[in-house]
């Protein structure tokens, strides 16, 4: 076979892998389109590295500076639950966890001022 055949039998078998991956993906986006399984999950967008340091960062502005210090031993308590110094190196599957745990703090659930969190006690 000379070189000339084998490169015409190459694109013969890449035309078809392109039809045949065409006929996937249309179908793909016909199933999405009637409402089928897509390779997105439904329901919340996934929490990003952003998200969490805006609201960590929003929790921490504020004018008086002995609030703010307390703030920042409660930031510094939920950073230990996570096992990390800073909440930007919380895994990334737990920011929603980490999202959440600062919703807690912020409603008092969680580190009220009067109340010490016990060593071993679960945070969430």
């Amino acid at each position: 076979m000379a070189l000339e055949d084998k490169i015409d039998a190459l694109i013969k078998s890449l035309d078809a892998n392109t039809a045949a991956l065409g006929k996937i993906a249309g179908a793909a986006k016909t199933a999405a389109a009637a409402g089928g399984t897509t390779t997105k999950p439904a329901g919340k967008a996934a929490v990003k590295l952003e998200d969490v340091q805006k609201a960590y960062s929003a929790y921490l502005t504020v004018t008086d500076e002995d609030e703010r210090e307390k703030r920042k031993a409660k930031v510094v308590k939920i950073n230990e639950h996570f096992g990390v110094a800073k909440v930007t190196a919380v895994d990334p599957a737990k920011y929603g966890e980490a999202l959440e745990v600062l919703k807690k703090v912020e409603a008092g659930e969680m580190f009220a001022d009067d109340d010490a969190t016990e060593e071993g006690e679960s945070l969430v």
